[in-house]
């Protein structure tokens, strides 16, 4: 559903007075989350109470337990900064926040979100993420299995950063899939700045730009930020993918995160003299899963995501990850897309025939290549010597 930038919840707007405060980090505001629960029980809190949390000196305390009336016009200020970009605040209380994050180790109190969020879709994603200097291997690769799980239903996040990170981002709208963003700034500061068109284009094209952060917060503490950053993409995942990674390096910071999360990371082999190989080298080592095809990645994920698809309860008979996905697909399918297959559904078919049985129905026979090589893409159908197509489901 797309999300409006309407009026925060109570929890919410409880949580941003606090955010808001002073001196007041991220780790200060997990926290005063995980020990009070709720923004109304540190409002009803005494100081001492604060103070005996790590790093929370008395006067950040008082200010803290006094931020619902000192914060007011920060507030406004705030709330005004997201009205102008349609930016929603969501709690852990609000219905639209995100299903793996809620269920992670240390949710953030609260999240800042602009675009559309897709609560069942969001919940079958897979992390991408690499170094921001890569290979023309690694490109190749990274579009090589981003795109074939991007059209199958698969929401991609990733950190939006210059290199592998944006590569991901591309090729994932390049196949009409969903894409997420997460960021180390605010909103109102788009990190990179080269990427600006990029975010906007995983707005218009249904996807999210979400952060923790205050909207006008800067690259300036990246080196806290950012690997705060990583831990959520890897929280807002399944499985979290490396393509080309150096050994020591912040792509390691979000395996590590995934790994906390109990989730599956996936790495890609590459040349053993390249610096950017000797991180994935050493995960496969190391026991992640070698990924070469978008088949390796399937396979590993057809058990969560059936159990997603069957309301989170483990199925009688796993289903394999060709019909659990193509369940996905199949949703997202246009009025196009959906006749073609239709006719494909009862016998193999020249692109000629199809043309023919397709124009009655409205598709001009122009445009036929072009659909059935986004079915093509999809997985949903596949092309035999002279031009014949058949389904595969």
């Amino acid at each position: 559903m797309t999300l409006s930038s309407s009026e925060p919840g109570e929890d919410a707007l409880g949580w941003l007075h606090i955010r808001l405060t002073p001196n007041l980090t991220r780790t200060h505001f997990h926290q005063l989350a995980r020990r009070f629960g709720s923004p109304a029980y540190v409002f009803g809190a005494v100081p001492e109470q604060i103070t005996e949390l790590k790093g929370f000196a008395p006067e950040l305390a008082r200010a803290v337990v006094n931020a619902n009336t000192l914060m007011r016009d920060e507030v406004k200020k705030e709330l005004e900064r997201m009205d102008r970009l349609g930016v929603k605040l969501l709690s852990e209380e609000d219905d639209d926040y995100p299903v793996n994050l809620a269920n992670s180790n240390s949710p953030p109190p609260l999240i800042y979100v602009r675009g559309t969020l897709d609560k069942k879709r969001d919940q079958c994603a897979l992390a991408v993420i690499g170094t921001r200097t890569p290979t023309q291997y690694g490109i190749t690769i990274t579009e090589q299995l981003v795109k074939p799980i991007a059209a199958r239903g698969i929401t991609i996040v990733s950190g939006m950063a210059i290199g592998l990170d944006g590569i991901a981002h591309k090729a994932t709208l390049s196949a009409k899939g969903r894409t997420i963003a997460i960021l180390g700034t605010g909103l109102g500061r788009c990190y990179p700045a080269s990427h600006k068109k990029l975010a906007e284009t995983i707005i218009a094209e249904n996807g999210a730009i979400i952060s923790e952060y205050p909207m006008e917060t800067t690259s300036a503490f990246a080196q806290i930020t950012f690997p705060e950053r990583n831990q959520v993409i890897a929280a807002m995942s399944l499985g979290v993918l490396v393509v080309e990674a150096k050994e020591n390096s912040g792509t390691m910071i979000t395996v590590k995160a995934a790994l906390e999360e109990n989730r599956t990371v996936f790495a890609v082999p590459g040349d053993i003299n390249r610096e950017n190989s000797q991180g994935t080298n050493a995960l496969i080592a190391a026991g992640a899963k070698l990924t070469q095809h978008a088949t390796d990645i399937f396979d590993e994920m057809a058990e969560p995501i059936a159990r997603l698809l069957n309301n989170n309860t483990k199925p009688q008979q796993t289903k394999t990850m060709d019909n659990t996905i193509s369940e996905m697909v199949l949703e997202t399918l246009t009025r196009e897309e959906k006749i073609i297959l239709d006719i494909l559904r009862h016998e193999p078919a020249h692109i000629d025939v199809i043309r023919d049985r397709a124009a009655p129905q409205g598709i001009p026979p122009r445009i036929v290549p072009n659909i059935l090589m986004e079915l093509e893409l999809k997985e949903l159908i596949s092309m035999m010597p002279g031009k014949i197509y058949t389904t595969k489901i």
